[in-house]
């Protein structure tokens, strides 16, 4: 059976669940109390590192989306020295966004997380169903993407990096945090990008 096409408004659905999503995580954690950004969460990362890496990355979706709304190319939000091209030009690219995120106040943080995904939102709001949904549209603009739908791919890859690479440790320490096993809301579609 073949699935029905995505539209523009399963991918703005998919960006609102997000939100949904991330908040429980925020509201959760204020239920154990105040809490810094310093806590320990996956491995050496701590609450701030994980949320500013994920910040990160969906910097360079926006980037790349807004580019598509507006006509411009996409900036990627490190510098120019970086490359996203190896898995270790990528290491390089995270330790950069955390040692960024770490200077942050957590607030400053988590209000970024909410920003962008608006951002996002206005952005995939902003381009036209067929320039959204077309696969091969924005070759020109981001090569890595020349194959892929931008709406679905993107938002697809942004949104399941969290879930697979994250979700997780992050429900692993609100359980720990509030002393008893907490659900989560479901993940957004990926819409068969994985990450």
């Amino acid at each position: 059976m073949n699935e029905p096409p995505v539209t523009k408004m399963d991918v703005i659905r998919s960006i609102e669940t997000e939100r949904v999503w991330w908040r429980a995580v925020v509201d959760l954690a204020e239920q154990g109390g105040p809490i810094t950004g310093d806590e320990p969460i996956d491995g050496e990362w701590t609450v701030r590192d994980v949320i500013e890496h994920v910040n990160g990355w969906r910097r360079w979706t926006v980037a790349r989306l807004e580019a598509a709304a507006n006509g411009a190319p996409p900036v990627p939000p490190w510098p120019a020295r970086l490359t996203d091209t190896t898995e270790e030009e990528v290491d390089e690219i995270n330790a950069w966004f955390l040692q960024q995120g770490r200077a942050k106040p957590l607030s400053e943080v988590v209000a970024e997380a909410f920003s962008l995904l608006d951002r996002m939102q206005h952005a995939v709001e902003a381009i036209p169903d067929d320039r959204l949904l077309t696969p091969g549209v924005f070759a020109e603009t981001d090569p890595q993407i020349a194959d892929y739908p931008i709406g679905p791919a993107l938002v697809g890859f942004s949104m399941m990096h969290v879930h697979i690479d994250h979700a997780a440790a992050i429900q692993e320490w609100l359980s720990e945090r509030i002393g008893q096993d907490v659900e989560l809301p479901p993940a957004p579609s990926d819409f068969g990008f994985e990450d």
